[in-house]
């Protein structure tokens, strides 16, 4: 038994109680059809993640000591839903259950000892 496995699952059962089913999506510009000519991607696609999330507003995040900005959420994720997938801004979408979208502004991964706990990732509408 590694030294933060009790975290890992602590967060996992707090954030299944607390949070909600959502979707991270990534969208990827397929390869080039005509290698001459790299600026003119193929057709984009999307992946996508299905992950458990706990939203974070304002007042929220305030009481909790985290600074966002207007139109800003935070997200905590657990290390287990995304597995090898790391949220990056450029690419990554969060879809909400009620169809709101928010994009990935920034992410930190809670990982002490090289266990990863959690994500904590920074959304904007």
């Amino acid at each position: 038994m590694a030294r933060f496995d009790n975290a890992i699952a602590l967060a996992d059962r707090l954030i299944t109680k607390n949070g909600e089913a959502v979707m991270l999506n990534r969208r990827v510009d397929g390869a080039p059809p005509d290698p001459t000519k790299p600026w003119r991607v193929g057709a984009q696609t999307e992946t996508t993640t299905a992950i458990r999330g706990v939203f974070l507003n304002h007042s929220e995040a305030r009481e909790a000591g985290i600074v966002l900005k207007e139109g800003e959420q935070i997200v905590f994720v657990p290390a287990a839903d995304l597995g090898a997938v790391v949220p990056d801004p450029a690419t990554d979408v969060i879809v909400r259950g009620n169809g709101e979208r928010w994009s990935v502004v920034e992410h930190e991964t809670l990982k002490p000892n090289d266990q990863t706990i959690m994500e904590t990732i920074t959304v904007r509408k």
